[in-house]
């Protein structure tokens, strides 16, 4: 569908998605989509997927208890939330910006990725709520 699109003339700069489709096979299919021109900005679940931190394999609960022990969270006040952001190597798609975030009142670390390392975390924030938006619009028109 993205394929399509992009040969119709639409241009974006990001491709959003759910954790749903956060798969290594997707980020390495939009990536390749008009040489590597789009970005994307996606949830990511916590699961046994691998990812390169200072050498070493780790899952994302393994990385966000090394995050934590190293005590660099960020806060943003205008979202009022805690963060953590770190650059790591996923293999086969190349690096990537990992966000871990924890809303108010929210028990649970979220976590996102995006293929642009340059995103801080409020712009990404501002562009993955848009995806937002979509689905509620999607669910109206049904």
């Amino acid at each position: 569908m993205i394929k399509r699109a992009v040969k119709h003339g639409i241009r974006v700069r990001y491709v959003l998605a759910d954790s749903w489709f956060s798969s290594k096979g997707f980020i390495q299919a939009v990536r390749q989509i008009r040489h590597q021109a789009m970005h994307v900005v996606c949830g990511v679940r916590k699961d046994k997927r691998k990812y390169e931190y200072r050498g070493v394999a780790v899952d994302a609960k393994t990385l966000l208890t090394q995050l934590q022990k190293a005590g660099k969270a960020s806060r943003c006040r205008k979202l009022n939330t805690r963060y953590f952001e770190v650059v790591v190597p996923y293999e086969g798609v190349g690096e990537v910006q990992w966000y871990f975030c924890r809303f108010p009142y929210a028990k649970e670390w979220r976590l996102f990725l995006s293929t642009d390392t340059a995103l801080s975390f409020v712009k990404m924030m501002e562009i993955y709520t848009v995806r937002w938006t979509i689905d509620v619009f999607f669910k109206g028109m049904k």
